[in-house]
């Protein structure tokens, strides 16, 4: 299967776009592929859909269901940089960019702006199912946990704990 992407850098994050159609039950293998470090390497791989409701200009399905805030504005970028989205007001460089994103009900406003060279962006989340701590061997108190549908974010100051980032 030969499938469309693009490959974003949101906050040094890197995201696959998928734009070409992927059918759900083949999306995780195409994902898999995609992340492979012999392949295209990406930490995750998201798949532009058609959206449900006519108020969103497209939908992100994250391969997982989960919700992932960094493909969401990656997501919101390249509509404003392929040139699917119109300003908000025709005047602002601001553009409020309405999306659907697995993981989250509804429509989630994305404001971007385009600088030289990348994009500003902030999203709206949708809320966590709860937050609580997490007991590691690798800190010395317990580190927050962000439960979300789909994803477990455990929160951690690298710095603290001695642990440098890859950097690739």
């Amino acid at each position: 299967m030969e499938v469309e992407f693009v490959k974003i850098n949101p906050t040094q994050n890197m995201t696959i776009l998928v734009t070409s159609p992927v059918e759900r039950r083949h999306q995780m293998d195409v994902a898999k592929k995609i992340m492979a470090y012999d392949s295209v390497h990406a930490e995750q791989v998201g798949f532009m859909e058609k959206p449900e409701n006519p108020n969103a200009l497209a939908r992100l399905q994250m391969a997982g269901g989960e919700f992932c805030g960094n493909a969401s504005l990656s997501l919101c970028a390249y509509l404003v940089w392929t040139g699917g989205v119109e300003r908000c007001d025709g005047k602002s460089e601001t553009h409020t960019v309405p999306i659907e994103v697995s993981g989250a009900s509804g429509i989630l406003y994305c404001n971007i702006k385009k600088e030289e060279g990348h994009f500003l962006a902030k999203i709206g989340m949708p809320i966590p199912e709860s937050v609580g701590s997490f007991d590691s061997k690798i800190a010395s108190s317990p580190l927050p946990v962000v439960y979300m549908p789909g994803i477990t974010h455990v929160i951690a100051d690298t710095d603290k704990l001695g642990i440098r980032p890859r950097v690739q």
